[in-house]
This record gives structure tokens, C-alpha cells and sequence, in this order.
């Protein structure tokens, strides 16, 4: 006698079917373990970084990673601006784990190199982030910190970091959106 399956059965295969990917916002598949640079779309990871919160949410305002990235690209030498633009671009899958929950979690730090990986050859940019560019990010993250997070306790070394003025902030997403569309189309000469 067959037995019907039942909605719960039903739901545990959709998910372990689904186990290794998430559909992006264009509708293409990003396989976590095997990420492909075809799976890359400048699309989903504009839609994606323009959504997510920097800080995990934890801030006095709204800001999200595609604001960072506008401000980190705004500070960098025209010959780095690409991968500076692209950075934190692993993000638009994976969401924005915050730095020491990340460091305990080496599973997840293998999957995001894997997207790295594939959002490099996609773009052709370098995997090694050039020295230019960890500067900036460094720099943003102390400027932000400091006008986001007040009260926050001494980061150590962080803090002889120089500071910078944050200027893209207080944009909902879709602005962030359009300014990073713009800012791509400036970058990219690719396809």
C-alpha cells in the first residue's frame, strides 16, 4: 500500500533539495558549495548589498553594506575602486555576519571565499584584496563606528585608524540602488 506523502514529508524534501543554493533576486541559482562565476550577477549583489544592514542591524540609523560600499569606493584611488566596489560583495548571498561570530564559524568562512572566488573571475578582479582597499575598508568601518556606535568600547589598533566623513548615509534602498548602479556603470567596462 502507498502512503501519501504528507505536507511535513513534502517540506523536508523541498528542503533538503534546496540545501545548496538560494535563488538570487534576477532568478539565477548560487550553489554555496560549488559557486560558479555564471551564478554571479551584478544585479543581485546591488539588490542585495543596497538591503543589508551593517553592524548586523546593531546601530543608532539606518546604513546598510551597499552605503559602506559607495563610501569605501569614494576614498579609494580610481585603480582600486572595482574591487573595492566589490569587497563585501559575497555579502549580497550571505547576509553580513559580524566579524567575530564569522571567525567561530569556519564553515561559513569557507562558503564566502568560495563566492569570492567565483565574484572574482566573474569580474575579473583580483582574490588577493589589494592593501588600498583593506585600508579603506578599515577606515570606513572606525568612521562608521564612530558615528553609528557612540558608546562602543576601544577596538585596540583599529583605532589609529585615520577617520573619514560618511558621506553616503540616510538613503533607503532603492537610492543606494541607483547610486551603485551609477558608480557600477562608471567602474565596470566589461560586458
Amino acid at each position: 500500500m502507498n502512503v501519501p506523502p504528507t505536507k511535513d514529508s513534502r517540506l523536508s524534501l523541498v528542503i533538503a533539495n534546496m540545501d545548496n543554493y538560494i535563488e538570487t533576486f534576477s532568478g539565477k541559482k548560487i550553489d554555496f558549495h560549488n559557486p560558479q562565476a555564471d551564478q554571479i550577477d551584478i544585479e543581485d549583489i546591488i539588490v542585495g548589498l543596497s538591503r543589508i544592514s551593517r553592524f548586523s542591524g546593531q546601530i543608532n540609523q539606518d546604513y546598510s553594506v551597499g552605503q559602506h560600499t559607495l563610501n569605501v569606493v569614494s576614498i579609494l584611488p580610481r585603480q582600486h575602486r572595482l574591487q573595492g566596489f566589490l569587497h563585501d560583495a559575497a555579502e549580497a548571498y550571505i547576509g553580513d555576519m559580524p566579524t567575530p561570530f564569522k571567525r567561530n564559524m569556519p564553515d561559513f568562512a569557507m562558503l564566502e571565499e568560495r563566492i569570492w572566488h567565483a565574484i572574482c573571475e566573474r569580474f575579473d578582479v583580483g582574490t588577493e584584496l589589494h592593501p588600498a582597499v583593506k585600508l579603506a575598508d578599515g577606515i570606513m568601518l572606525m568612521s562608521e563606528r564612530d558615528l553609528f556606535k557612540p558608546a562602543v568600547t576601544d577596538w585596540g589598533v583599529l583605532e589609529d585608524n585615520l577617520r573619514v566623513d560618511v558621506k553616503f548615509r540616510g538613503m533607503q534602498s532603492v537610492q543606494t540602488r541607483d547610486h551603485l548602479r551609477a558608480v557600477w556603470k562608471e567602474l565596470y567596462k566589461g560586458e
